[in-house]
């Protein structure tokens, strides 16, 4: 049987480490189901790992003409955050990814688990956690953090509210799998930035405003009237996909 392909943070490459990853598949099969975070495509459990709390990803087993001439999602998740991290934007420390050499062929991705909130949390009128002032602040601190991404040369082709963190005064990415590394112009970025949702008028004033100013500013009349366009054709797009769901799962894609 074939060794995993594995990689390890200078933090857990020690025997133990090493051992540990290399029995993922038999750890994550003895698990509570109350560890289960997420069960989906992929499943997601939170428990203590080597003395820290961890985030296990287990990608589902890729189709055979899915892993001609690619990297397995795991080790590609944990390269990203890894270059992430270099670039100063925030991401849960990278701990291991393990491609298994059993014959399911399972692959995992390890970091430490952060509690925070998401941006998610911000949609609505009054999310409960404080004013509308309050509110808005935070908003337009989401924007100004997302033009630095953008203008670090990062595309989340996943940017939903649910994958960026807010934890204390700042942000962080998860769910790596779809990020690419390209020059983000401010265009490109506000398209990227229609993906977290907020489409209410005032929501979008302030978010575009935001995030404009932090570009590089300059009179914002045209990037809202654009945002308004990108909205439109986002709805569209995902209305497509929404129908054509069943179709695409069924094939992998």
């Amino acid at each position: 049987m074939p060794d995993p392909a594995v990689l390890l943070a200078p933090a857990w490459d020690h025997a133990a480490g090493r051992a540990f990853c290399a029995g993922l598949d038999v750890f994550t099969r003895a698990l509570p189901a109350a560890a289960v975070v997420h069960a989906a495509r992929n499943t997601l459990w939170r428990c203590p790992a080597l003395g820290v709390e961890v985030a296990i990803k287990r990608f589902r087993q890729a189709r055979w003409w899915q892993r001609l001439g690619g990297e397995a999602k795991a080790l590609r998740t944990f390269r990203i955050a890894r270059r992430l991290l270099d670039l100063g934007i925030a991401t849960p420390e990278p701990l291991a990814a393990v491609v298994s050499g059993s014959g399911d062929g399972h692959a995992y991705y390890l970091c430490r688990w952060q509690d925070g909130g998401v941006v998610a949390d911000l949609h609505g009128a009054d999310d409960g956690r404080g004013s509308s002032t309050d509110r808005v602040a935070r908003l337009a601190a989401f924007a100004t953090w997302a033009a630095r991404l953008h203008g670090a040369g990062v595309l989340h082709r996943d940017f939903n509210p649910s994958n960026v963190l807010v934890v204390g005064g700042d942000h962080a990415l998860i769910d790596l799998n779809r990020i690419r590394f390209v020059d983000v112009g401010r265009w490109r970025g506000l398209a990227n930035l229609v993906q977290c949702g907020f489409f209410a008028p005032a929501d979008a004033a302030v978010l575009v405003d935001a995030y404009w100013q932090a570009r590089g500013g300059g009179d914002s009349g045209w990037a809202q009237r654009g945002y308004r366009c990108l909205v439109a054709w986002h709805r569209a797009r995902w209305s497509v996909k929404r129908g054509t769901r069943p179709l695409r799962r069924r094939v992998g894609l």
